[in-house]
């Protein structure tokens, strides 16, 4: 056993749930506030017996309202978590070692590649994968290290 492999991994684990830990901190914050905010909005905002009062004299909806705050504050964590998590060196033999003798599909060992990440990464690191997986497995049928059949979604690559 490799133990500074073990040793690394173990400690993206306990970033990775350090993360987690933020994430969910932040979220129940941030439903704190909008649960308070709503609560004062619907006293000030009370129907009250007049004609023409009520949901026609709110400036904007409680939805509204929460998804921006939540919003704001989603946007900026998952800023932090990308730069905090940079996607790793997907040169050499990294796509090679995701391809098993089990016929997979491109996506899934895309899926493969990101669950081993150790960190949730953002849509353009989902981007920038999936940009990569394709070239990566294309160079390796051509070289003849890996095979493939099939053509279009239903292809799949494998050792053998």
């Amino acid at each position: 056993m490799d133990f500074s492999t073990a040793i690394k991994t173990i400690e993206a684990e306990i970033r990775y749930a350090r993360d987690g830990l933020e994430y969910y901190r932040t979220c129940v914050d941030t439903l704190e506030k909008v649960l308070a905010q709503l609560k004062k909005f619907e006293k000030q905002h009370a129907p009250s017996s007049r004609r023409g009062r009520g949901k026609a004299a709110m400036p904007r909806s409680p939805e509204e309202i929460m998804a921006e705050m939540i919003g704001a504050r989603a946007g900026k964590r998952v800023a932090r978590v990308a730069e905090s998590h940079p996607l790793p060196y997907t040169g050499g033999d990294y796509w090679y070692n995701l391809v098993t003798r089990e016929p997979r599909t491109a996506a899934q060992i895309l899926h493969k590649s990101i669950d081993s990440l150790g960190f949730e990464p953002t849509r353009e690191q989902v981007h920038k994968l999936r940009l990569r997986v394709v070239a990566a497995l294309n160079s390796l049928v051509a070289d003849k290290r890996i095979k493939d059949s099939g053509s279009g979604r239903e292809r799949v690559y494998f050792k053998g």
